[in-house]
């Protein structure tokens, strides 16, 4: 997702926030994290919002409601970030794709895809390795070329 395109979706909760750091959180969690917003704002169009991120693969929301909110209400509310944060916990953080909650020096909720393009080996720092181990490597490749071409 384009950063402008990102900004305009979240244009509603940066109005009702200030947050230093933005909405900390994959582009594809995006689509939940609107969708929360508009259906707290409907049961409490003056709730504030203090931080939204990602915390060990999972997502945290934290609010603050009108003193005013009934109690069946801020039961709603928190029925709502309750299940947004569950919902979460299935959906790939990056992409919006199925996900599950891996371990790669940290705990991220991600699709096999973008799993396997975290893990995949740098190509670049593999070819650079593979040559310093073989000085002639080039040499030999060059050999075989010519001999398959004739």
């Amino acid at each position: 997702m384009k950063k402008k395109d990102r900004e305009e979706r979240l244009a509603a909760i940066t109005r009702r926030s200030n947050l230093p750091y933005g909405v900390e959180c994959g582009d594809g969690w995006i689509p939940i994290v609107v969708a929360l917003d508009v259906q707290i704002a409907l049961i409490d169009p003056n709730y504030v919002v203090h931080q939204v991120k990602e915390k060990f693969g999972g997502l945290r929301y934290y609010i603050a409601t009108s003193e005013s909110l009934s109690d069946e209400d801020r039961t709603r509310i928190r029925d709502l970030v309750s299940y947004a944060e569950a919902i979460c916990w299935t959906i790939c953080e990056d992409c919006g794709r199925e996900g599950t909650l891996r371990k790669h020096g940290w705990w991220k909720t991600m699709c096999d895809e973008c799993y396997v393009e975290l893990t995949a080996p740098d190509k670049e720092y593999l070819t650079k390795l593979v040559a310093s181990s073989d000085p002639d490597r080039d040499a030999k490749a060059k050999e075989r070329r010519d001999i398959s071409q004739g």
